[in-house]
């Protein structure tokens, strides 16, 4: 059972951090199709970048005084709601306030992600175990983004980028409870 937490644990990490990188590949089709500058451009990467760095240590805060796990399901609802949105909208100024929605949501991911870690896994060598792995992911994330992005864009447009979210939140609700 702890792998299996272990795992949606990293799923949502690697989510946040891939939608870090993700969305630069988009960036020149986004400025086309929205018909947008290179300043609204950058809001729409600093947008999430900002909010999600942040607050971050407000979230860690908030995950030691409450609930760890509600935090994290509420990060993850919330995550995908966001990305669902930033797919949908038609005008840099929504996506901009999305993103900065998306941000917070994913500062709510990752401490309390860390946080069920150290809960879960009782014994020092498992839990150094499960964090390596957990930043492991990381930086497989942050890899992966720009080359899922270029993939997603070329092949399915900008708004695959974040329709992408939605889809690992499908799979985390759906395939893993969060024990």
């Amino acid at each position: 059972m702890k792998s299996i937490t272990l795992i949606a644990l990293c799923l949502g990490f690697f989510m946040v951090i891939m939608d870090v990188t993700i969305v630069n590949v988009a960036l020149p089709t986004l400025a086309t199709q929205l018909h947008t500058s290179v300043s609204w451009l950058q809001w729409i990467v600093d947008g999430y970048t900002l909010s999600f760095a942040g607050l971050l240590l407000s979230a860690g805060y908030l995950s030691d005084q409450f609930n760890s796990k509600h935090l994290f399901r509420l990060g993850i609802a919330s995550f995908a709601i966001t990305s669902l949105f930033c797919g949908l909208v038609s005008s840099p100024t929504l996506l901009t306030i999305f993103r900065v929605f998306q941000g917070i949501a994913a500062a709510l991911i990752v401490p309390s992600s860390l946080a069920l870690i150290h809960m879960g896994f009782d014994e020092h060598t498992a839990r150094s175990k499960a964090i390596g792995i957990w930043a492991a992911i990381g930086g497989i994330a942050a890899a992966i983004g720009p080359m899922a992005g270029a993939i997603l864009t070329s092949s399915l447009g900008w708004r695959a980028v974040f329709f992408v979210n939605v889809l690992f939140n499908l799979y985390l609700s759906v395939n893993i409870s969060i024990g």
